[in-house]
């Protein structure tokens, strides 16, 4: 059988779709696809129903029957020899251009492969030269993407429970948010029933004091009509004079104005009118709350970002603890760089870790403050240590217990969304949505956290749980071993 050959990769179709190795004694089914003699006889004998094809095209075969491809061997010898020759050709590339010698060093400013003589030159003189390890640098590189198409499919597998727990969340918020409302909706019934109650409470009075009023107007009404029909009764004017004229005065004092309604009515009736500006203040806040937390926009009060967060801290860098001579820290003593200066004649402290630590110590509370990361290096990081740490560092700071850090270091591959999550003895890959320009740090002492998030996104970038502080002091710790980079709290 004939076997189609790629244009852009040749070598791909001498590989078996089952062992990903070369094809050893390749045969052909019936359906045309081709695996190794070995490799399809041990899938045939792990099944025990219908005979189908590996690469899952659905063909049925019949008697597990196959044919030997001669063809397809002599190909597959052919790309063997013509890969061994491109290997052998591209020995001879690892070479510099200008001075022929192995290119085994690493220039951190340029970015560049560079030979011993290249490092002795003007264009290398003072820059940071490292040695390379070039086939592990290729194997870094070459996992990226295999972690990230591992993470891809681990997504894939576990997205269908993923989506269903967030729904089984949304469900319950459903039933929760059907259950306040209802409970809100019974509560104003409530009240308004109350209101009603008071209502009818109140006319009732108001109605009695009437009753009492028109009782009391009545009683005037007759009395003067009795009055009355005396004057007429007498005969003469003298009579009227001395009998009635002397008590009109008596008369006049039982006779009184009485009020319609009683000044301790109205003022109850007053109190209950005025509630009702009360609860418009009260329905007006209400809405506009409401309206705002359903559109997302609700803007938090300042004290449950201070619950959330903590107290924000100004770092300063204690200058004490730097670790390294090359670290350059700023008036103000919130900025550092890394210096690469080799005087000969200059005393200086040398160490792997280069690190500097804030002069403020916590053994308790929340406290988070930020750290602009500027540049492109590869060897920095911030986070935070505990006091026991000071002066006692370990040759590799990536080995160091007692640190919860994100940065990079040089065996990285240069992303600029690639970070590493450390903390011992476990290193975490982070592939990131963005860089981050700025990284907020957010301790929670009592809680035992430490988290990053992007500052200007707010996106998390992990979390640290069960941290053990041990009851020490904990402090901000800063992390820098390479130029191109710049650190500001």
């Amino acid at each position: 059988m004939a076997v189609e050959r790629s244009r852009g990769r040749p070598w791909a179709e001498a590989i078996c779709t089952i062992c990903g190795k070369y094809f050893t004694d390749p045969v052909s089914l019936e359906c045309g696809h081709d695996f190794c003699r070995s490799c399809i006889t041990r899938c045939w004998e792990e099944l025990h129903a219908d005979i189908v094809c590996p690469r899952m095209c659905l063909y049925f075969i019949e008697g597990r029957n196959f044919e030997p491809n001669r063809e397809l061997a002599d190909f597959v010898e052919a790309t063997k020899q013509l890969v061994e020759r491109v290997r052998e050709e591209a020995k001879g590339w690892a070479n510099c251009a200008e001075h022929r010698k192995p290119l085994n060093l690493f220039c951190e400013d340029n970015q560049t492969a560079i030979c011993a003589l290249c490092k002795k030159s003007e264009a290398h003189r003072n820059h940071c030269v490292v040695g390379v390890d070039f086939p592990q640098q290729i194997s870094a590189y070459m996992k990226v993407p295999n972690e990230m198409r591992n993470n891809f499919t681990i997504y894939l597998i576990n997205s269908e429970k993923i989506t269903e727990e967030w729904l089984k969340r949304m469900e319950a918020e459903r039933k929760k948010t059907m259950a306040k409302f209802k409970h809100l909706r019974q509560f104003l019934n409530e009240q308004e029933n109350l209101r009603l109650a008071k209502l009818v409470e109140l006319e009732k009075e108001i109605m009695r004091k009437m009753e009492e009023y028109d009782g009391k107007v009545s009683d005037q009404k007759n009395f003067l009509l009795d009055v009355y029909e005396r004057m007429w009764d007498l005969n003469t004017d003298r009579e009227f004079l001395q009998d009635f004229g002397g008590g009109l005065c008596s008369y006049e004092k039982q006779l009184e104005n009485p009020l319609p309604l009683p000044i301790d009515v109205k003022d109850k009736v007053q109190k209950f009118c005025d509630r009702k500006l009360f609860l418009e203040e009260v329905q007006k806040e209400f809405n506009d709350e409401m309206a705002a937390l359903l559109k997302g926009r609700r803007k938090r009060r300042r004290t449950e970002v201070v619950e959330e967060r903590g107290n924000r801290v100004n770092v300063i860098l204690d200058e004490k603890t730097a670790t390294n001579d090359q670290l350059i820290l700023s008036a103000d003593r919130r900025t550092m760089r890394y210096v690469m200066d080799f005087r000969p004649n200059k005393p200086r402290r040398m160490f792997t870790t280069s690190c500097v630590l804030g002069s403020q110590a916590f053994t308790s509370g929340r406290h988070w403050w930020e750290v602009k990361v500027e540049g492109n290096g590869r060897c920095w990081a911030i986070g935070v240590a505990r006091g026991s740490l000071e002066g006692n560092y370990p040759h590799n700071i990536w080995d160091a217990a007692g640190i919860w850090v994100v940065g990079k270091q040089s065996v990285d591959p240069m992303s600029p969304r690639r970070l590493l999550a450390y903390s011992y003895p476990r290193t975490t890959v982070l592939i990131l949505t963005r860089k981050p320009e700025k990284i907020r740090v957010c301790l929670d002492y009592p809680g035992g956290q430490v988290a990053f998030f992007n500052a200007e996104t707010d996106e998390s970038i992990v979390v640290f749980r069960s941290c053990s502080f041990l009851g020490e002091k904990v402090r901000p710790l800063f992390w820098l071993f390479a130029g191109k980079v710049t650190m500001s709290c």
